[in-house]
């Protein structure tokens, strides 16, 4: 399961539309797809706003942490690997690809999932109950969070979020920590220096031979063991 907040978004915003037709509604109903029932239930549940005491918990605690971060003014400098990212800030270098760029935390959380996009991606990862979620940016935690929260209520599964840049690395993995998940978090930090013996390998392949590697890490450990670990190529 990859977690982006852009597609969140726009398949939510998508559905709604969709989902305010009653005849709409009936036709998905009619289909014998169990994945589009899944998806189906998990967005009429926030649409709906219906959600367990329990689920309350967790994603109050992680809008908490995410209303305190945009209070944040300490300033931070992060490098930019243009993913598409839309950089508003001050530049401080330029080097191929790569933009270092400075922000306050506070900024960073702008463009950090909204609460109901957030309950939605928590309410499809606890519907859907994967054993592996992988996550594309991992900025600084926050749609980690979600998703890492519908996990420990499912008590299985873990996640994998990659980030490339070391300062947002190091502020995530505070974060999550800090919420007492006992699933594992795997930060991937994209070096520059890579071994000159794998930069024929394209990096998505490198990364799931990472994914193996740490795979076999995990079967080493406590199951209930929170296991932080960064990666670099």
């Amino acid at each position: 399961m990859f977690g982006n907040n852009r597609i969140v978004t726009k398949f939510y915003k998508s559905y709604y539309r969709f989902y305010k037709n009653k005849n709409n509604l009936k036709n998905i109903e009619k289909i014998n797809n169990p994945i589009l029932k899944i998806a189906s239930k998990s967005i009429e549940q926030v649409i709906r706003n219906k959600i367990t005491p329990v689920e309350l918990k967790w994603v109050k605690g992680i809008k908490k942490l995410r209303d305190n971060l945009r209070k944040s003014t300490i300033e931070i400098n992060f490098e930019n690997y243009g993913a598409g990212t839309h950089i508003d800030s001050i530049s401080l270098e330029k080097k191929g690809n790569k933009v270092i760029i400075k922000k306050t935390i506070g900024q960073i959380c702008e463009s950090t999932v909204l609460f109901k996009w957030g309950l939605l991606l928590f309410k499809i990862v606890k519907e859907f109950k994967p054993k592996i979620c992988l996550e594309l940016g991992t900025c600084i935690g926050i749609s980690a969070a979600y998703q890492a929260a519908a996990l420990e209520m499912n008590n299985q599964g873990k996640i994998y979020t990659i980030e490339g840049a070391s300062s947002l690395v190091k502020l995530s993995e505070n974060n999550l920590s800090n919420m007492f998940y006992f699933v594992h978090l795997f930060v991937f930090m994209i070096s520059e220096n890579r071994n000159k013996n794998n930069s024929s390998i394209p990096q998505e392949e490198q990364v799931l031979g990472l994914l193996l590697e740490s795979k076999n890490h995990l079967n080493k450990n406590d199951p209930n063991e929170k296991v932080s670990l960064q990666v670099s190529f």
